[in-house]
């Protein structure tokens, strides 16, 4: 009985964390509900199995035992299903014939041919490849996740997995009473079982609600920081980095450059071919620049038809190639096929530059001078000209 009363307890545990969830995932966005309901179906389908254990008899019918062990693989498979849609990842179908397998092997082994050993090894082979598809799945997740909850996670589904093999060790090689139920007190196994089988379940649901916190976490981090339309750093971001970069190189490390980009003629664009024209011709540009710019690298975009790079070194040689490579670039859209061209002025970093804000407005003029001598063209800023003539304005 003690069996059977730890079994409701637990369902009844499971059955909260599921509600809980399902109240939940109504204020998840739209790309996590489908995982939440996933993961919700397969809570609620190991607690329908622990609740059906719980008011069996102490030798529950074969029938049951098809019926329970069914749920309980279902519900690893909607498991490792709602981390697969979590994390973008094509579930495989070789999962199904696993519960198959699992299934037929109970209902023969318990109603055909009565073979208690034979029942255990197999569930437990098919329980612990359930467990794995999702234990591979929390090990090699994006690289931008990071989070706590995806390694609390990835610890209760590997100690899961353990204990349901020592579980089916202690059945195979220990002696047990002819009358043994795996419903019963009898053996110190089944008291313990229901107790791990709300791990899953219960801490498992708490950890998945935590990793959908997460990622709602990394996903407004990540739209604070980054432009809506090519996807590219903010010039918050942008402003944030380069200051970091600019503070601790020190006076000796002046290889830091600033070039601004602008697209040339942009407002005719938009005039001729309309604003969604005009924004497909950023995205053109952001993609040809991002592309090109390399890992180290930093491209963002500032606001309007204006893109900032941050480089490390000489940017003459760089820059032409870049400017050459929108050039030789057409943008094809709706029809339309548009020749694009930047400006660019570029600045790096001299004695006289006291702050990153100094270094961008330098690059600025060197942009204002490429727009004068006729566009589609590199300008660099020379820091002593650039010094004279701030001088000669405070003069004035």
């Amino acid at each position: 009985m003690v069996s059977e009363y730890l079994f409701a307890i637990v369902a009844t545990m499971m059955l909260s964390n599921g509600l809980v969830l399902a109240i939940m995932s109504r204020d998840l966005p739209d790309n996590l509900r489908p995982a939440a309901h996933t993961w919700q179906a397969g809570t609620f389908l190991i607690a329908i199995g622990c609740g059906l254990f719980a008011i069996a008899s102490e030798r529950p019918p074969p029938v049951l035992l098809v019926i329970v062990n069914t749920a309980f693989l279902i519900g690893l498979l909607a498991y490792s299903q709602a981390l697969a849609k979590f994390y973008d990842f094509k579930a495989s179908n070789w999962h199904y014939l696993t519960i198959a397998v699992g299934a037929f092997s109970v209902f023969w082994f318990s109603m055909i041919e009565e073979n208690f050993q034979a029942r255990i090894i197999i569930i437990t082979i098919a329980w612990c490849w359930l467990m794995l598809a999702s234990i591979r799945i929390l090990a090699r997740p994006p690289r931008a996740d990071d989070s706590i909850s995806r390694r609390v996670l990835l610890v209760i589904f590997m100690i899961m997995a353990v204990f349901t093999a020592l579980r089916a060790s202690v059945f195979l090689f220990s002696p047990l009473p002819t009358d043994f139920s795996v419903t019963t007190g009898a053996s110190t196994v089944n008291v313990v079982t229901p107790i791990f089988m709300a791990v899953l379940p219960v801490l498992g649901t708490t950890s998945f609600i935590l990793l959908c916190s997460d990622r709602i976490r990394m996903q407004w981090e990540h739209a604070a920081s980054t432009d809506y339309l090519t996807g590219l750093p903010n010039r918050r971001t942008l402003t944030q980095r380069a200051e970091q970069l600019f503070n601790t190189a020190g006076p000796a490390g002046a290889r830091l450059s600033v070039a601004i980009f602008d697209i040339d003629s942009f407002k005719k664009i938009n005039d001729t071919y309309g604003h969604d024209v005009g924004d497909k011709a950023l995205q053109h540009v952001a993609d040809i620049l991002s592309t090109h710019a390399g890992n180290r690298t930093m491209v963002a975009r500032s606001g309007g038809e204006e893109f900032v790079m941050l480089l490390d070194g000489p940017p003459e040689q760089r820059l032409e190639g870049l400017r050459k490579a929108v050039e030789d670039a057409p943008c094809k859209t709706d029809g339309n096929v548009m020749q694009l061209t930047v400006s660019v002025g570029v600045a790096s970093r001299g004695p006289s530059d006291a702050d990153f804000s100094g270094l961008l407005r330098r690059a600025d003029r060197a942009l204002y001078a490429a727009k004068s001598l006729g566009r589609n063209r590199v300008e660099v800023s020379d820091p002593e000209e650039d010094g004279l003539a701030v001088a000669e304005q405070r003069v004035v």
